[in-house]
């Protein structure tokens, strides 16, 4: 068993007040996890996938960091979106 910090208990309480058994061997974060999809029906990885792209791309943007976006992309896609920035920024 491995020592708990403050945020890793207060997790732990909060799955236990909701009635979940806690595993101590299980990172309290996957079980909060686990719970939210059962719970909610939602894949949380996802969502946060998706939500952390979104802020990248923004902030992409906002700096002037096409490249970064750039690589993301399948190779299919990068002519088409060369082009659509060579109209936004001339």
């Amino acid at each position: 068993m491995r020592p708990h910090n403050a945020l890793d208990l207060k997790i732990r309480t909060f799955l236990q007040q909701a009635g979940i058994p806690v595993d101590p061997a299980t990172s309290s974060s996957i079980q909060l996890i686990r719970y939210f999809e059962q719970e909610f029906g939602c894949e949380i990885l996802g969502l946060l996938e998706q939500e952390y792209w979104e802020e990248q791309v923004d902030l992409d943007l906002e700096q002037g960091r096409f490249g970064a976006i750039r690589d993301r992309l399948d190779e299919d896609d990068r002519q088409e979106f060369d082009d659509l920035l060579r109209r936004i920024l001339d």
